[in-house]
This record gives C-alpha cells, structure tokens and sequence, in this order.
C-alpha cells in the first residue's frame, strides 16, 4: 500500500479550501433538493388522495418523460409487444370497469398542457397548482 504523501502541496491534489468549498455546496444542494422533493411528494399525495392520481402510472410516465424519442419508440415497440404476449391487456380488460370522472380544468394553462399531452408532444411542466 502507498505511504500518503508529505507533501500536500503538490499540484497534482485539489487545494484543501477548493475541497471544502465544493463539500459545503454539495450539502447546501442535497438540503435545497430534499425541500423540492418533499415538496413534490406532498403534491402527487394530494393529487393521489383528492385527484384520482394512479401513483405507478404517474412515476412511470414521468420516467418516459425524460427518454429522447428514439428510445420511446423503441420502448413503447418492445412494451407492447411483452404486453400481447403476457396478455397483460386481456387480463386487465377482465377486470370490472372503474368509473373514471372527467378533470376538471382549473386554467387555460391546464387546457392547453393536456391539449399537447393529447398530441404527445414534449413540454416543460408549469407549476399550476
């Protein structure tokens, strides 16, 4: 095993004060972004209890958000398939029929979200609630 160095000023290690500055601001970062997290954990849960939000759905379609098309189509391509050969559709469409009300739309904003949501195009998400 190699014997640490004497030598902490060699050019080859990051300054102590770059170390410590780049610590402090990634502790700064992980309590910004448990704040949001929590934030939008208390949101899916009142969309969840107050809004007939299907939370596996939801974390599934936020993860399709993020892939570039090519790899949609691919997937979309390859989970239908395991779909028709699982006869996960037949199965599920056994099922008794739960009665889906209409959203309400409380702005144009939302209209118009899932307008493009309807035409599947990529948009930012506005905060509207």
């Amino acid at each position: 095993m190699a014997r640490p160095r004497k030598d902490k000023t060699s050019p080859n290690l990051t300054p102590e004060k770059d170390l410590k500055a780049l610590l402090r601001a990634g502790q700064r970062n992980d309590v910004e972004t448990d704040a949001l997290n929590s934030l939008l954990r208390d949101k899916i849960a009142d969309a969840v209890a107050n809004k007939n939000l299907h939370r596996k759905a939801f974390s599934n379609a936020r993860a399709l958000d993020k892939m570039e098309a090519e790899d949609l189509n691919a997937f979309f391509l390859h989970f239908d398939h395991y779909c028709e050969v699982f006869g996960l559709r037949t199965r599920a469409d056994s099922a008794p029929a739960l009665e889906m009300p209409e959203p309400e739309l409380e702005s144009a904003v939302e209209r118009d979200n899932v307008s493009q949501i309807g035409r599947g195009r990529r948009r930012e998400l506005a905060d509207v609630g």
